[in-house]
């Protein structure tokens, strides 16, 4: 169980891409809200959010990263130019303890997991042998041009929403065995879709 004391004022958070003066997937990221206010609170405050923000001007493609911090009623709002991580060998843990089904700022559990690894890039979380998440993102699996996402992910991400209602990607069940029939992943999450997701070939994944 999560901790969502005192501590952490604001226990959920979301983060949102913002470019050319639009937020995007914001009808994801507003579902994603309701549920998580609905589990924790029994209601709903947020549903105007987005009319409430600040609009930078850009006047070049640059993608933004809007991190939104939010409990019951408040939130609060970072904004800043997004920087993809560089991400190139990732290790395999087993962690059948953890549970992120909701967007918590308290993410200490999974960071002392990637902590434990400083000689990998990133951690890819499995659970009960089947492939779930990386620390910051869902995973695309590619086989002969096909694309696969794992049906056990730890958090519903909004890109993955968005790749599955549009049929992009198909949901399907991956145990760690079944890793190595495919050819590379790919990490995305609300600031990197299929196009800008960083790749990272199943040679360089250990475990």
């Amino acid at each position: 169980m999560q901790n969502t004391s005192k501590k952490y004022t604001y226990p959920l958070f979301e983060s949102v891409a913002f470019r050319l003066g639009r937020f995007l997937l914001i009808d994801y990221h507003l579902q994603r809200m309701e549920r998580s206010c609905i589990a924790l609170y029994g209601s709903f405050n947020h549903a105007d959010i987005f009319d409430k923000l600040p609009r930078p001007t850009c006047e070049n493609d640059i993608l933004y990263k809007c991190r939104i911090a939010y409990n019951e009623n408040d939130f609060e709002l970072e904004f800043g130019p997004y920087v993809q991580k560089d991400i190139r060998t990732i290790i395999v843990i087993e962690a059948n303890d953890i549970d992120y089904s909701l967007k918590y700022t308290n993410r200490r559990a999974i960071e002392r997991l990637k902590a434990a690894q400083p000689e990998y890039d990133e951690i890819l979380i499995t659970q009960n042998g089947f492939l779930c998440d990386t620390s910051i993102a869902n995973i695309v699996l590619s086989k002969n041009g096909e694309l696969f996402t794992p049906d056990t992910c730890l958090l519903e991400g909004v890109q993955r929403k968005y790749l599955l209602d549009q049929k992009l990607v198909e949901k399907r069940p991956v145990q760690i065995e079944e890793l190595k029939n495919y050819e590379f992943i790919l990490l995305i999450n609300a600031l990197n879709g299929l196009k800008d997701a960083q790749k990272v070939f199943v040679r360089n994944i250990t475990g």
